[in-house]
């Protein structure tokens, strides 16, 4: 099956199987039918998204400091092995508020998803210095958030287009 990348402004099509939005916050003026999935962990952080759009990142650098995002995280590498269990099922179309042609986390989602490591379900560390086509040193790699100790196991939330919905005014 395949594993698809779409503007959730686009129209829904028949072949886009799965609709999974990949964002950290909920794009204005969507309504909840325009997505199966809501999956915040394969979203960048706050902070990498505003320097990747203030210009104060460049693309590879963005990508980079991306994938240590979801590398660190064990929320992410869960939803990814999800997903990518997901996608030899049926098709999976992953969407964000970026419009077509402009470059976007989720193409970066997309190229991890159909690696065969993935589609076979083993997911490691490895699997995220492959992606990036050569292996870095860590002199050159940017700063990584701090680590946070977890008590429980990792779980993936995927939330549902009930839960969904603007908070009510103050």
């Amino acid at each position: 099956m395949a594993v698809k990348t779409k503007s959730i402004y686009e129209p829904a099509e028949a072949g886009d199987g799965v609709r999974v939005l990949i964002t950290r916050y909920y794009p204005r003026g969507v309504k909840k039918d325009r997505f199966d999935r809501w999956v915040k962990a394969l979203s960048p952080s706050r902070e990498l998204l505003s320097s990747y759009k203030a210009g104060k990142k460049t693309w590879d650098q963005f990508r980079e400091s991306f994938l240590a995002e979801l590398k660190g995280s064990p929320e992410s590498i869960e939803a990814l092995r999800t997903l990518g269990a997901q996608s030899r099922l049926q098709d999976v179309t992953l969407l964000c508020y970026e419009r077509e042609g402009v470059p976007c986390h989720r193409q970066v989602v997309r190229d991890i998803l159909i690696t065969p490591q993935v589609l076979s379900g083993d997911l490691n560390a490895r699997l995220f210095e492959d992606h990036l086509g050569e292996k870095t040193n860590k002199a050159s790699r940017s700063p990584k958030a701090p680590k946070v100790a977890r008590t429980t196991s990792a779980r993936i939330r995927f939330y549902s287009r009930r839960k969904v919905g603007r908070k009510a005014p103050k």
